[in-house]
């Protein structure tokens, strides 16, 4: 993954650290953090110290990482794949894993306040959790 600058049309930074290729990534609200997810990890950057990784979470090798997404006030992170798993975005450490889906998820999104989740996965399922 290249970080671009698009006024000066150049990379500022490049994310190389998945072996396996990354599958998602997202930017906390302030603009200073990047979480990027692979097959089976997942990295925080912090964009003003870009040297290396803040933190990295190992995930199951049969997670199989599909998305990420992170709370407005970048206190909580999902990582979706074969269940949910929810973090502390700060110490990449895990607070619950949501296994109520039958098939892989595929997608996870928080509601704007950060109390909601909704996941979608192959099961043909919408399921909605609230704090």
């Amino acid at each position: 993954i290249n970080l671009w600058n698009i006024a000066a049309q150049s990379v500022v930074m490049t994310f190389a650290n998945h072996k396996n290729g990354t599958r998602d990534l997202t930017f906390s609200e302030n603009g200073y953090q990047v979480i990027t997810g692979g097959s089976n990890e997942v990295i925080l950057w912090d964009l003003r110290k870009i040297k290396e990784p803040v933190k990295t979470a190992k995930l199951n090798k049969s997670f199989d990482l599909s998305c990420l997404s992170l709370t407005n006030s970048s206190a909580y992170l999902a990582a979706a794949g074969s269940s949910v798993v929810l973090y502390h975005t700060q110490t990449l450490e895990e607070i619950v894993t949501l296994s109520d889906h039958s098939e892989r998820v595929t997608g996870v999104q928080w509601d704007h306040a950060g109390t909601s989740l909704a996941s979608v996965s192959l099961d043909r399922t919408l399921k909605i959790y609230s704090a």
